[in-house]
């Protein structure tokens, strides 16, 4: 019964990372549609973003 337990383990620590995965992701939906309501703001983040990363 070693391998049914091992699975238990990993399956718990895939449900918790999943778990924050999906809290950052709610968090960052949210934090994107603020910027949304207003399209310009959106629209000079993100090229100033790639310039960012260019550099």
């Amino acid at each position: 019964m070693g391998d049914h337990n091992e699975m238990k383990r990993i399956s718990a620590a895939f449900a918790a990372s999943y778990e924050r995965f999906i809290k950052g992701y709610q968090q960052y939906k949210a934090d994107h549609s603020r910027q949304h309501s207003d399209g310009e703001v959106e629209h000079y983040d993100n090229s100033s973003r790639v310039e960012q990363a260019q550099r």
